[in-house]
């Protein structure tokens, strides 16, 4: 992965409990409570979550593709997949 384009095409959203999420800048992200959405540039649905207390992150939705990693440590989770290109 290139970090330089990794830091400049995402973004960092703060979450309850001091969780973070990072995904790309392209995608939205919506929140309802203790819940979150992230939809990709399409407005297809990447995952849903719960952040039940501080040490519990529980995923209720993901998509087939959904590439993520979690760092428990620092309270990051960290979305790798990025927007798909079409040929006009």
């Amino acid at each position: 992965m290139d970090l330089k384009r990794f830091a400049k095409d995402y973004k960092e959203y703060s979450l309850d409990h001091g969780w973070t999420i990072i995904l790309h800048k392209e995608y939205e992200l919506y929140r309802s409570k203790e819940n979150y959405t992230v939809l990709d540039q399409e407005d297809d649905l990447l995952m849903k979550l719960h952040l039940e207390n501080s040490d519990l992150v529980h995923f209720q939705k993901a998509a087939w593709n959904l590439n993520y990693k979690i760092n428990a440590v620092n309270k990051t989770i960290t979305v790798l997949n990025e927007p798909e290109e079409f040929e006009e």
